[in-house]
């Protein structure tokens, strides 16, 4: 069984318009499976206007969206995560970490998405790495299937070779780790 690990931590500082193109009050929200992050953030645009310090986000309620997640450890993109509060959207994208590139899917709010759209990464989640393809954003149950994926995501074919009739081997089973950040901006 797995267990969240929760960070918290509040960010005070000139935002790109993309994160923040409104003034006032946002919540960002995104879940991977095996890591997610909630984010108030409060947007202005005048000097020093950033020096109160918002109360951190509380965990939000299931909103019966469900959306395909990856596990990291293999790319395989069949387990189903349930999102919570303002995920409306379910995801797919392709990450790049050092060399390795590979598949993350989820939920996120409508904002996360146009604004990782824009920054190339998922906003308050700088160590899953860079986006370098996605995400593909959608608006329906289990819309990121692994088998439709969007145009310019591509998954890996599932290859079977048997080297002799009396050797067989199975492919380990894994269940994704479940950590979560809260993070305020």
């Amino acid at each position: 069984q797995s267990a969240w690990k929760i960070q918290r931590q509040i960010y005070k500082a000139c935002a790109p318009s993309s994160l923040c193109p409104n003034t006032g009050n946002q919540t960002f929200s995104v879940n991977l499976g095996f890591s997610s992050a909630i984010a108030s953030a409060q947007c202005c645009n005048s000097d020093d206007c950033n020096s109160e310090t918002l109360p951190y986000p509380r965990p939000q309620p299931c909103n019966h969206r469900q959306c395909f997640v990856c596990d990291p450890s293999s790319s395989k993109c069949d387990f189903i995560v349930q999102c919570s509060g303002e995920e409306t959207n379910c995801f797919t994208a392709s990450v790049k970490t050092g060399s390795t590139t590979f598949p993350v899917q989820g939920c996120m709010t409508p904002n996360t998405c146009a604004a990782t759209k824009s920054l190339g990464r998922l906003p308050f989640m700088e160590d899953v790495g860079s986006i370098s393809n996605g995400p593909s954003c959608c608006k329906t149950n289990k819309c990121n299937s692994p088998e439709n994926p969007p145009p310019g995501v591509t998954t890996a074919p599932t290859t079977t070779i048997t080297a002799a009739p009396t050797t067989a081997t199975t492919a380990p089973t894994t269940t994704p780790a479940t950590t979560g950040n809260s993070k305020t901006f």
